[in-house]
């Protein structure tokens, strides 16, 4: 009767540790204000850096300093809004 207590409060610890984990790295990946390559490429739903290039050559903003690629969040978003149909 004991190990079962333990098992189901382990149990519940974990759903809970889960739940926690996800809700951070929902909210970590999709609340900043810039994102890089990798991560706008993720945030488009994983484009190749291919369709990433042919979506910049569309006119999506981006910023190069020293080589470093930057996408500001709210110009990824306005150039996905103008091809909503």
């Amino acid at each position: 009767m004991e190990l079962k207590i333990e098992f189901d409060d382990f149990m519940q610890d974990l759903e809970q540790l889960i739940e926690e984990t996800v809700q951070n790295v929902n909210h970590n990946s999709y609340t900043k204000e810039y994102f890089s390559t990798k991560e706008v490429q993720e945030y488009m739903g994983g484009i190749s850096k291919g369709t990433l290039a042919k979506m910049v050559n569309l006119g999506l903003k981006k910023i190069v300093i020293d080589r470093i690629c930057l996408y500001k969040k709210a110009d990824v978003d306005d150039f996905l809004e103008e091809y909503r149909r």
